[in-house]
């Protein structure tokens, strides 16, 4: 795998989930794709395994004692989860745009027109 911008590299951002209660896509520049699910991972979340290189998913999925920092957050997150009951909110792209397009639209048209004015002086 080459080092290189996600964009450069043609693998896109990292899709590894990141974050506790509220888990969100890296975002990083991905330089190689995980040989187990083929998700799009950076420098950070790569695993060194046996397979090749995966996500910390699926690495803390195998049977061998990963001690990679990034997988053992993985188990911790899902032990987590499991002991708890707990069932995280994922946020994706499609969400932060739908912030984005409530701020363009609660942004105000330009100035009012002086019928405009003169309309919000009369209703008084």
């Amino acid at each position: 795998m080459g080092v290189g911008r996600g964009s450069e590299t043609g693998f896109g951002k990292c899709k590894t989930q990141v974050g506790m209660l509220v888990l969100r896509d890296c975002g990083e520049p991905a330089l190689g794709v995980c040989v187990t699910c083929n998700r799009p991972i950076c420098q950070r979340h790569q695993v060194p395994t046996s397979q090749g290189v995966t996500c910390p998913d699926c690495a803390a999925q195998l049977p061998n004692g990963q001690s990679h920092r990034e997988v053992q957050r993985v188990r911790y997150r899902s032990g987590y989860y499991s002991y708890y009951g707990y069932h995280p909110h994922h946020f994706h792209d499609h969400d932060y745009d739908s912030f984005d397009q409530s701020r363009q639209a609660a942004k105000p048209a330009g100035p009012k027109s002086a019928d405009d004015r003169d309309h919000d002086h009369t209703e008084s």
